[in-house]
């Protein structure tokens, strides 16, 4: 009876033990993978529109080629999520470029430093020929608005805008 239970205590042991390996070897490859082995990125933009799932936004980093496994990725944001439930990532449009680790791809998007365009609007122009310029912008999205303005409506000054 001693014998018996000293053997399954062995087994268990093992398998103990074995369990304890498995998991902080794959927590040391996701650390390599997540957080030290970084990806030299060519100039990306991306869009992450409100909404996105995880799932959707992994493949997106991952078919742009900035993050090099999207299960590893969204799998790491899920466990993350686990223990801090009010982090969100802010939509917008990105921009990615130079060597970063998927880390990185994530504080970014986590922090929302996303890509602030520019329009500047010179001094002199009447407010058909700034409405006009304003239309001519393909990265500004909707409609152009149909109210007349009256001439100086609009100040001549460099606008600041960003993906809603």
């Amino acid at each position: 009876m001693i014998k018996k239970i000293l053997r399954i205590c062995k087994e268990l042991g093992a398998i103990l033990t074995l369990g304890i390996c498995v998991t902080f070897g794959s927590l040391f490859f996701l650390e390599e993978q997540f957080f030290i082995t970084p990806l030299t990125i060519l100039k990306k933009e991306i869009v992450l529109p409100r909404g996105t799932s995880l799932k959707t936004l992994s493949r997106t980093l991952y078919n742009n080629q900035i993050i090099s496994s999207a299960f590893l990725f969204e799998w790491s944001l899920k466990v993350r999520r686990l223990f801090i439930p009010h982090e969100h990532m802010q939509a917008g449009e990105y921009v990615f470029e130079g060597t970063l680790t998927p880390w990185d791809v994530f504080e970014k998007m986590l922090k929302g430093q996303v890509l602030v365009r520019y329009l500047t609007i010179p001094e002199g122009l009447t407010t058909r020929e700034i409405l006009t310029l304003v239309d001519a912008v393909p990265s500004l999205l909707g409609d152009m608005p149909v109210q007349l303005y009256e001439e100086g409506s609009f100040l001549p000054e460099t606008y600041a805008y960003q993906y809603p």
